[in-house]
C-alpha cells in the first residue's frame, strides 16, 4: 500500500503500510507510528530526520539523546513548547535561564554562551561578541545591566573603543579633574581595576618629559589645550625651557648675551633661586674682576654660545687679549704672563716687581729701561744669564768687562767703579779714595792693577814690596826708634799714605 503522509498537530507524520502500523496509531497515536521511523523495507533502518520534520528544528548534542516526551505531548506529540527557531533556547529552557541568570541581566540568547552539548560548558567571549571590548578588571565583575539595557541587551553606551572611558564614566570625571584640565583619556592614569589606583607617569606619556618641580604643580591647561590636550608648546626635551618660557627670559636676560640653557643657572622650582656657577660650566675659568660685568656675548657666539676664544686656564689672558699686548707691548719682549704684571680688574693697575718675581733682582738704573728680551728668553721667558744678586754684573756683562778691563787685572766687583745708570759713569777716584797712584812719584811706576794688587778676587790686598825690595834688616834698623813699625805693606801704607817718604 502505498505511503501517505500526515501532519499531526503541526508535527510532520509519516505513516507505512496502514494495515501494518494501524493497530499501533489506533492505541498509541503518533508514538505507534512505527513506519515513521522505520521504512517498510526492514525494521532495523532508521531514517527519521527531525529537522525536516519540524520544520527546521536541528536535534543538537543533548537534544538527540533526549526523550521525545521531553518536547512532546505523549499523547498527541503535541509541542510542549513554541521556539521560534534552532537557537531559540529560553522558550523551552527559561526555568534554567532563570536560575541562573535572571538577576545579571544576561541576555537570552543562550548559544552566544552555551552550546547544545551541555549546558554548563558555558563559553562567552565578550571581546568578540562586542567588536573589541574587554571585560577588564572591575568591568568582568559587573551585572550586564550596568552597561546594556534589561530587554534589548542594547549596550546603553557608544564607546568609540574600549579605551574610551570617558563615554561610561563622565560622572566619574569631573570630581577632581575638570579644575585641573585632565584629558579624558582616562587609560593614562587609571586601569581597569579601580578609580583609586591612578597613577599618571607624564614623561612616559609625553615621550620623556618629567614634571619637575613647579611643573608637577601646575594645572594641565598651562601647557595644554583644554578641549583636545594637545600641548601649547613643542619644546625638545624637558630641559628645552626657553620653548615655553620665552616671554621670562627676554624679561630678565633680553640683551644680556645668556644663553638658553635655562638649566645651567635656574632650577624647576622658581626662577627665582638662579645660580650660575661659570667656573663649573667652563671647566675651571673663574670671572675675576672686569669679566663678571662683562655681557656674555663678549667671549661667547651669540648663537651657539660656543666660546670665541679658548684659553688653557683662567691665567691665560693673552689668548683674549693678544691685541691688547700687541698695543701695549709689542717688540719690547714682554712676557705673556699677563698675571705676574696686571690684575683682572683693569689693564692700567700695574703692578709688577721684578725684585719679587725675580727672587731678589732689582731692575736699577738703565735696567729699568731695557726690553724684557735683553735679559729673558722671548718664547720662555727664562733668564739668559743666571747673576747671584744685582750685584753681581759680571755674570751678565761678562763681554762688557773683557773689553774694557781685560788683562788690567781691575776686580769683578763692577759697582766699587760703576753705578747701574751707565758704563761710563764711573765713580772710583784711586788716588783720592786709596793712593795715588796717577799722580806723584808711583804714576810711572805701575802697568797694571797686579803690581800691587796680588788676588783679583780681593783687591783689598796689597803689596809694597813688588816695587819697594827693601832688605827687612836695613828697614828694621832705619824704624828701630818708630812706634808701632812693622815690616808689612799695611804697615807702610799707615805712615806713608800718600807714598812720600
Amino acid at each position: 500500500m502505498n505511503k501517505v503522509t500526515k501532519w499531526q498537530s503541526g508535527v510532520p507524520i509519516r505513516y507505512g503500510v496502514l494495515i501494518r502500523c494501524g493497530f499501533l496509531f489506533g492505541v498509541l497515536g503518533p508514538l505507534a507510528a512505527c513506519d515513521a521511523d522505520y521504512p517498510p523495507t526492514t525494521w532495523e533502518d532508521p531514517s527519521y530526520d527531525h529537522a525536516a520534520f519540524s520544520g527546521g528544528f536541528q536535534l543538537l548534542g543533548a537534544h538527540v539523546d533526549a526523550p521525545c516526551t521531553g518536547c512532546h505531548a505523549p499523547t498527541d506529540f503535541t509541542l510542549l513548547f513554541q521556539p521560534s527557531d534552532g537557537s531559540d533556547c529560553v522558550a523551552c529552557h527559561r526555568a534554567q535561564y532563570e536560575a541562573q541568570h535572571g538577576a545579571q541581566g544576561y541576555p537570552t540568547s543562550c548559544v552566544t554562551c552555551h552550546t547544545p552539548t551541555v549546558w554548563t560548558d558555558a563559553s562567552f567571549d565578550h571581546q568578540e561578541v562586542s567588536g573589541g571590548f574587554d571585560l577588564l578588571g572591575s568591568h568582568a565583575d559587573l551585572g550586564c545591566l550596568a552597561c546594556h539595557a534589561a530587554q534589548t541587551f542594547e549596550p546603553l553606551f557608544d564607546g568609540a573603543e574600549p579605551s574610551d572611558c570617558a563615554v561610561c564614566h563622565t560622572p566619574d570625571f569631573p570630581s577632581g579633574h575638570e579644575q585641573r584640565g585632565f584629558p579624558t583619556a582616562c587609560g593614562f592614569c587609571h586601569t581597569p581595576t579601580r578609580w583609586s589606583d591612578g597613577l599618571f607617569d607624564h614623561q612616559v606619556a609625553s615621550g620623556g618629559f618629567e614634571l619637575l618641580g613647579i611643573h608637577n604643580s601646575l594645572p594641565c591647561v598651562f601647557c595644554h589645550v583644554p578641549e583636545t590636550f594637545q600641548p601649547r608648546f613643542d619644546p625638545e626635551s624637558a630641559t628645552d625651557c626657553v620653548t615655553c618660557h620665552q616671554s621670562r627670559y627676554d624679561l630678565a636676560h633680553q640683551g644680556t648675551g645668556f644663553p638658553t640653557t635655562c638649566v645651567a643657572c635656574h632650577t624647576p622650582t622658581s626662577w627665582g633661586d638662579g645660580k650660575f656657577d661659570h667656573v663649573s660650566i667652563s671647566g675651571g675659568f673663574d670671572l675675576v674682576g672686569v669679566h663678571a660685568e662683562k655681557p656674555c656675548v663678549s667671549c661667547h657666539d651669540p648663537e651657539s654660545f660656543e666660546p670665541i676664544f679658548d684659553p688653557d686656564g683662567a691665567g691665560d689672558c693673552v689668548n683674549c687679549h693678544q691685541a691688547d699686548y700687541d698695543g701695549q707691548h709689542g717688540g719690547q719682549g714682554f712676557p705673556t704672563v699677563c698675571t705676574e704684571c696686571h690684575t683682572p680688574t683693569r689693564w692700567t693697575d700695574v703692578s709688577f716687581s721684578h725684585e719679587v718675581a725675580s727672587g731678589g733682582f732689582r731692575l736699577l738704573g738703565i735696567h729699568g729701561a731695557v726690553t724684557c728680551e735683553s735679559c729673558h728668553d722671548e718664547a720662555t721667558f727664562e733668564p739668559l744669564f743666571d747673576p747671584a744678586g744685582d750685584g753681581d754684573c759680571l755674570s751678565c756683562h761678562q763681554a762688557d768687562y773683557d773689553g774694557e778691563h781685560a788683562g788690567s787685572g781691575y776686580p769683578t766687583t763692577c759697582l766699587s767703579c760703576h753705578t747701574p745708570t751707565t758704563w761710563t759713569a764711573t765713580s772710583f777716584d784711586h788716588d783720592t779714595d786709596f793712593f795715588p797712584i796717577f799722580t806723584g812719584d808711583h804714576a810711572p811706576r805701575w802697568s797694571d792693577c797686579a803690581t800691587c794688587h796680588t788676588d783679583s778676587d780681593d783687591f783689598t790686598l796689597f803689596t809694597c814690596f813688588n816695587c819697594h825690595a827693601h832688605n827687612q834688616a836695613a828697614m828694621d834698623k832705619k824704624h828701630e826708634e818708630r812706634a808701632g813699625y812693622s815690616y808689612v805693606s799695611s804697615a807702610c801704607l799707615s805712615c806713608h799714605p800718600d807714598g812720600t817718604s
